[in-house]
């Protein structure tokens, strides 16, 4: 598993350029100079291309006062990156297993500021180290646990909220906005680690 060297862009950057381009000294103080701040962030999974939940999901995770915004995958096309793009507050997504033609929108993410990391995301957040995946690949995730360099992960796929312990590392999966009997994303106080679940109310909202 890579080390935990956060790649958020840099003031001024081109949309996609990672801090490797940058020396190493000059990409340490500008994550903590742009990210220092953020205690809450909010986790969303398995939208699906549902545009409305998507929106519903969102909102409600901004109205609670989240200052950065994880995506767990299956995103399910480019109307949910535009989302992220204008909600508000710095994101980052991973694919799924049902996210198809990646290339293309990994292409589109970058074209419109939103950070892509299409397998694995490694977060520096708060003095937290965060691992986000899908959570398709099992031996990623085993491998996340059982390396324990991290302090929490987040992922998504299996449609059912989770709060987990294991070994040193606390595992989270903020449930999912599409084929779930109750709609939920999640937010995580960096801080304290309390961890909420907001159910959401959508109109278009089927669990089949």
């Amino acid at each position: 598993m890579p080390s935990f060297n956060s790649d958020l862009q840099t003031p001024n950057s081109e949309p996609g350029t990672r801090n490797s381009d940058f020396p190493q000294e000059h990409c340490h103080e500008t994550r903590q100079r742009l990210f220092s701040h953020i205690v809450r962030i909010g986790i969303l999974s398995d939208t699906h291309g549902r545009i409305e939940s998507a929106r519903a999901g969102l909102s409600a995770l901004r109205a609670a006062n989240a200052e950065f915004l994880a995506h767990c995958g299956d995103i399910g096309g480019q109307e949910i990156i535009d989302l992220l793009a204008a909600a508000g507050a710095p994101s980052v997504f991973v694919f799924g297993n049902c996210d198809f033609d990646q290339p293309a929108l990994a292409h589109y993410a970058e074209a419109v500021g939103v950070r892509c990391e299409p397998v694995l995301a490694e977060l520096e957040l708060a003095g937290k180290r965060i691992a986000v995946t899908h959570g398709d690949r099992t031996k990623l995730m085993q491998q996340i646990i059982n390396e324990g360099k991290c302090d929490y992960l987040l992922h998504g796929h299996t449609h059912i909220m989770r709060d987990e312990k294991v070994g040193t590392v606390r595992i989270i999966n903020p449930g999912a906005l599409y084929r779930a009997k109750q709609l939920t994303v999640a937010t995580l106080d960096l801080e304290t680690g309390i961890l909420r679940f907001l159910p959401i109310d959508c109109p278009d909202h089927s669990s089949s």
